[in-house]
């Protein structure tokens, strides 16, 4: 769980998420392998899916 975390908020930060952002995004991938959409880079969206 620990390794989908950090790469989950690697990928975030990377595109430019905010460090909250990031980490809730990676704390929800973690737990549930869909991190669901969140604003990168002004108004580009993302998601990180397993």
């Amino acid at each position: 769980m620990v390794r989908h975390f950090c790469k989950a908020y690697r990928l975030a930060r990377g595109w430019e998420a905010g460090p909250l952002t990031s980490a809730w995004r990676a704390t929800r991938y973690a737990l549930t392998g869909d991190s669901g959409e969140f604003r990168t880079r002004g108004w580009s969206t993302a998601r990180i899916r397993r």
